[in-house]
């Protein structure tokens, strides 16, 4: 996934954390909602 994510990754604008899971913890893992969409231009304004 490292190489991956560093291949579509733009290393001067993009930051992305990765954190690794125990088993356990991944299998109690959940995921809500979907990604934000490209064109959202009003989503994170004011934020940088």
């Amino acid at each position: 996934m490292r190489q991956q994510v560093t291949e579509i990754i733009n290393q001067a604008d993009d930051v992305i954390h990765l954190y690794p899971l125990c088993d356990s913890c991944l299998t109690r893992s959940e995921v809500h909602g979907t990604a934000p969409a490209l064109d959202d231009a009003g989503l994170y304004r004011g934020v940088w």
